[in-house]
């Protein structure tokens, strides 16, 4: 009677990064079930919350291969995420950065004292407006 050793790797991941590793109906983990003979690709979830896949097979050196494809996919997906989120703040740093040359431009007008406008005094973190009244002089008959 002869018994079969099986291997077993965990690959703990978080957020939703593992879906890319599972693929749209199971495509991806069903490849890779079948191109390292695998008997088990599966994601799993903890009480706590942690996040990992189980990755069993017979054939030890395809369980690792099959945990570097898996880590690979799951580092691409994070660097996909990173990039969306850097590629956010940077058209949000864009948008803030018009806005304050507009808010530039403004206080130019606005602190120009020839046009009679109210006057922006600074002072440390915040502004205070006041308003610049002019009055006309008294005529002498």
């Amino acid at each position: 009677m002869s018994t079969q050793q099986f291997y077993t790797q965990k690959i703990p991941y978080f957020g939703n990064h593992g879906a890319i590793v599972v693929g749209k109906g199971g495509s991806t983990a069903k490849a890779l079930k079948a191109e390292f003979n695998l008997s088990m690709l599966r994601a799993f979830r903890d009480d706590d919350g942690s996040q990992y896949f189980i990755i069993k097979g017979i054939d030890e050196r395809g369980i690792n291969h099959a945990a570097i494809r898996v880590q690979g996919l799951i580092i691409s997906s994070m660097a996909r995420k990173e990039q969306s989120q850097i590629e956010a703040l940077d058209t949000e740093r864009c948008a803030h950065q018009e806005t304050r040359e507009q808010l530039q431009v403004f206080e130019q007008h606005v602190l120009h004292e020839d046009c009679g406008g109210p006057v922006i005094q600074r002072r440390g973190f915040g502004t205070q407006a006041t308003k610049k009244v002019f009055k006309p002089k008294k005529q002498i008959n």
